[in-house]
């Protein structure tokens, strides 16, 4: 059976549909599994916008022109809550019609304090098994979570790891004393750099534990980037990951990297991630044991459910690209096409010395927008807000740093598996095999995507040469007030050199 066909006549239950990669699912299997019978989004109402109003803006977005839309339904719910938050009626249509689950619902913030995480990344996992263990003809459960769930270990390998804290002391903490949960955060997350991978880690094992007797599969992505081919080339909706650093390099904004030059830059395309999960899905119920298990003899005990299958979606290991590498390529794309919004030339030089990342940071960053909030914007009568986002901004880099100056190896063979058990057709619509990424040409096509896609400028480029210029003016300008500066402070000290040079 291939991957069409096992879609065919199945409706899906979808968490996390509004976002990034839960965008990228609805719209392949609507493009490329046309006959699914339906496809559930659990939406919760946001800002005063309830979850029917939501899903109409969502497939309003030109990435689902031309698509099935008809087959997306919206239930309300909040896959933080106890029964995911849905009403008896859309419950007992869940149970009675949907047989495979994709869960993907979580926040991805790496400051989210965690009584906010828990919920969000931990317990919606024991919601979703208790909803999929009721279903009566559930064929696959797939989680998705990260890379860097055990990224305390320098090699990570495709099963799940014992949990760094107890689940449900973890989770009691958050309900009962979120504060002094956040107190304790440092202490409490240990060697994880902060509670996204963290409750990762957690939601791993919960699920391994409370699933263990469903069809489950767990799908680790590396960091996911802009899409390859799918939906369309670049496609981006979000500024996460990489996409957000990479934009603000492009835009002159960010002109120094915290980063191990050598070390390889592990991010997978987010159509990659989509083919993955649904492979991963078809896979599973394929290899779903019948039901009851089968006794090895008569009179024995029944053989224990095996673990969860766990696929690290990850490019590292087979198709390795080193951050210098990356980044100097991307800059060079910049360059050739800078975005109409860029303030300056593209240039971020990687360094893995703290004070002279400071120090470049401070007078690229730091001392361009004070001065714009001290001069500038009084004279044109703005508020002062540059500096405070400067500086947020700075936060936001560094928390990234644990990942620049590191370097993992990700086994990936079940993903490999996957690959080879595709036939020709399930191999052109659903391609896993990352090798074939030329990452020059991703480069290019992520740049097109984030200027369509995050800037707005369709077909409109910056001017290059004007930036050079002007960049090559300010340095001429700065390093003569340098010179003039020291001469002065030379004269200052020395009053002798002025009767010499008047002689």
């Amino acid at each position: 059976m291939e991957i069409p066909d096992f879609y065919r006549g199945r409706s899906v239950l979808l968490t996390g549909g509004t976002g990034f990669i839960g965008k990228a699912v609805v719209e392949k299997l609507l493009r490329c599994c046309p006959e699914v019978e339906r496809i559930y989004l659990l939406v919760r109402e946001k800002r005063g916008v309830d979850a029917k109003k939501r899903l109409s803006q969502l497939l309003a977005l030109p990435v689902f022109a031309g698509c099935p839309i008809g087959k997306v339904t919206a239930v309300a719910g909040d896959a933080s809550l106890p029964g995911l938050g849905l009403s008896a009626e859309d419950r007992d249509v869940l149970v009675s019609n949907v047989s495979v689950v994709l869960h993907s619902a979580a926040t991805v913030s790496f400051a989210e304090p965690l009584r906010v995480a828990v919920p969000l990344n931990v317990e919606a996992v024991h919601h979703v098994a208790e909803l999929a263990r009721d279903m009566e003809q559930l064929a696959a459960l797939v989680h998705v979570s990260t890379a860097f769930s055990n990224c305390n270990l320098p090699s990570v390998r495709e099963e799940v790891y014992p949990p760094p804290a107890d689940v449900r002391d973890i989770i009691r903490r958050a309900k009962e004393d979120g504060d002094a949960l956040e107190r304790d955060t440092p202490r409490i997350i240990g060697d994880r750099p902060n509670t996204y991978t963290f409750t990762k880690a957690l939601a791993e094992s919960l699920l391994a534990e409370e699933a263990a007797d469903l069809p489950v599969a767990i799908v680790r992505p590396s960091i996911v980037g802009w899409a390859w081919r799918y939906p369309s080339p670049g496609y981006t909706d979000n500024a996460n990951g990489l996409m957000g650093p990479f934009n603000l390099v492009a835009l002159g904004v960010v002109r120094s990297a915290f980063c191990e030059s050598g070390c390889v830059a592990d991010t997978v395309p987010v159509d990659f991630v989509v083919n993955t999960v649904l492979a991963a899905a078809w896979h599973t119920a394929r290899q779903r044991p019948p039901e009851p298990r089968p006794r090895d003899h008569v009179g024995a005990a029944p053989r224990p459910p095996a673990p969860p299958a766990v696929y690290n979606c990850v490019a590292g290991t087979h198709n390795p690209v080193p951050w210098g590498t990356l980044l100097q390529t991307w800059v060079r794309r910049c360059r050739e096409r800078p975005p109409a919004r860029a303030v300056w030339w593209p240039s971020c030089p990687l360094t893995t010395s703290p004070w002279r990342h400071q120090v470049s940071t401070f007078l690229t960053m730091v001392l361009p927008a004070a001065l714009h909030d001290s001069v500038v914007a009084p004279l044109m009568e703005k508020p002062a807000r540059l500096l405070p986002k400067q500086r947020k901004l700075a936060r936001r880099l560094e928390a990234l740093h644990f990942f620049t100056t590191q370097q993992w190896h990700f086994q990936d063979d079940n993903v490999r598996a996957l690959w080879s058990l595709l036939s020709d057709r399930d191999r052109v619509l659903f391609p896993l095999d990352v090798e074939a990424i030329d990452w020059d040409a991703y480069c290019k096509t992520a740049l097109a995507g984030t200027k369509l896609h995050l800037l707005r400028e369709e077909g409109v480029d910056g001017n290059p040469r004007g930036l050079y210029l002007l960049h090559r003016l300010t340095q001429t300008a700065l390093t003569c007030a340098a010179l003039l500066t020291l001469a002065g402070c030379a004269f200052v000290a020395n009053p002798s050199l002025t009767a010499v040079i008047s002689t």
